[in-house]
């Protein structure tokens, strides 16, 4: 709806242009009402209505000057003159201001309405036409961009860009899946200050370039994104070094393009940046052969004798091997399947107990996943089972307890680290050892048992919202509606109306 503001010093001209005039037929609404032009001044300056409808002989300055002083200060709305035959003299003067039209007194409802309706698709065609050209300067502004990251722009054409002069620059490259991801990524990217993405490809790769952000900075801007879990989870994110000139941003984006490259090596691991990788470059680094015979021997050792936080430990530090040599992914998956397999025959030699070893097959199976840290997680997980099926299960005895202690006492401020140090843990291995035996983490575990003793709570109705956080162990109100809204669907005072509602009509 447009806004309208009437300034006029009669009362009954503006009671009845507001009573009678259709206005939302016109696509209109009235916004204001001002008695003389000093009040209709400061109304439209702090108002900034899209037309005025005003008379021209007021107390104080009259309509034209009204229209004049509200120009300058930087008004650009439309005006419709009201005014009486002896009023023409002021035509010229109006025109300069914009006065769209002149009416006559007594106003005629039907002109004034046909004359909102000319100004509101006059409005309409205005915006429609600088939408045009604000999007063909996003084009513009997008391609020069994608030269400067390139390094073929011509930097002389830079002054023409206010938003891309700064201190300091860095390059970022985002895998968002799809087309559809990098729009949205773009989107929420494109409207944080000194932040300029740009799509890149059909794959829906988002480069972007930021300005006078340091590198803390630039990651936490970029680690929002990583957060956004329900559309773009798993998308990987790189951060080239900070330069200080355009002329150097090539070698910001070329970093990121080298990080880019190791995505199987590194998926993951939040924003990645040199600094945080610290691999060797690639180009001065050979391929290394791998000898994976004294892990291989190590790992099958702590399986035969039970001790899963060793294998789990072993297995960390092949991953670690793995990251540092800078193996190609090929390599990486024939080391990891090739040392899984040895280590399954050496355990089958060993153990009269063949019931919990899987077959070629499954081992196969760790060559389609998609980054190390994935493949390394699936051998931890395979291994850990073995050794507890086939050579004892002590551990899962003990996690037993953990769950049962965590099942009596989830009201309770609970931790991993406690619940390490209670059982004899470390709390690390504890953590793996949970997921493996639980399929959740510990904190997730914790949450949905709460969050099932907080919706019988609420069902009961016996209890405000806040009470039901506090009583099943959430200190945090706002970390309990989030996670309830989460893993229910819906808010907890929404689940206790609804079913209030549902017990009523049983």
């Amino acid at each position: 709806m447009l806004r309208v503001l009437i300034v006029d010093d009669e009362q009954n001209v503006r009671s009845g242009l507001i009573m009678l005039i259709p206005w939302e037929e016109a696509g209109c609404e009235v916004i204001g009402e001002a008695s003389d032009g000093d009040e209709g001044l400061e109304m439209i300056m702090g108002l900034s209505p899209d037309i005025v409808i005003a008379d021209i002989r007021m107390p104080g300055i009259t309509g034209i000057e009204m229209l004049t002083r509200a120009k300058i200060r930087g008004y650009t709305g439309k005006s419709i003159i009201l005014s009486g035959y002896s009023d023409f003299s002021y035509a010229r003067d109006a025109i300069t201001v914009g006065v769209k039209k002149f009416i006559l007194k007594p106003v005629d409802e039907d002109e004034v309405l046909e004359t909102l309706k000319e100004l509101a698709a006059e409005i309409a065609e205005e915006r429609e036409h600088q939408k045009l050209i604000q999007k063909n300067s996003a084009v513009i502004a997008e391609n020069f961009i994608k030269q400067i990251l390139e390094g073929k722009a011509d930097l002389s054409e830079a002054a023409k860009f206010s938003e891309l002069q700064a201190n300091s620059y860095s390059a970022a490259l985002i895998q968002a899946g799809s087309s559809e991801n990098s729009e949205r990524i773009a989107e929420i990217l494109g409207a944080k200050t000194g932040v300029h993405p740009l799509k890149m490809d059909l794959a829906g790769n988002v480069a972007v370039l930021l300005c006078d952000l340091s590198e803390s900075q630039a990651v936490s801007n970029l680690e929002e994104i990583a957060l956004e879990n329900d559309e773009t989870e798993g998308c990987y994110t790189v951060l080239g070094k900070t330069v200080h000139s355009l002329f150097e941003v090539k070698d910001s984006f070329t970093e990121a393009q080298k990080l880019f490259s190791l995505q199987f090596l590194l998926d993951g691991r939040g924003v990645v940046t040199s600094a945080r990788t610290a691999l060797p470059d690639p180009a001065n680094t050979p391929e290394p052969v791998c000898d994976t015979t004294a892990t291989i021997n190590k790992i099958a050792a702590f399986i035969e004798i039970n001790n899963t936080e060793k294998i789990s430990e072993t297995i960390e530090q092949l991953h670690s091997n793995l990251l540092t040599g800078h193996y190609s992914p090929e390599n990486v998956k024939l080391i990891c399947i090739g040392g899984m397999k040895e280590i399954i025959k050496k355990i089958t030699t060993t153990s009269e107990k063949k019931e919990g070893i899987p077959d070629d097959s499954v081992i196969d199976n760790i060559g389609n996943l998609s980054c190390l840290k994935d493949i390394i997680t699936e051998m931890d997980n395979i291994l850990c089972r073995i050794s507890d099926s086939v050579f004892g299960n002590t551990t899962k005895s003990n996690i037993e307890k953990v769950i049962r202690y965590i099942e009596d006492n989830y009201t309770a401020e609970l931790r991993l680290e406690g619940l390490a140090t209670l059982f004899g843990y470390n709390s690390a291995y504890l953590g793996k050892v949970f997921s493996r035996h639980t399929g959740d983490n510990f904190n997730n575990y914790l949450d949905r048992i709460r969050i099932s003793e907080a919706k019988r709570l609420l069902e009961s109705g016996e209890l405000k919202v806040y009470e039901v956080a506090k009583s099943v162990g959430f200190q945090n109100i706002n970390y309990f509606h989030n996670k309830f809204k989460k893993l229910v669907g819906v808010s907890p005072l929404s689940y206790q109306k609804t079913e209030a509602r549902g017990q009523m009509t049983e």
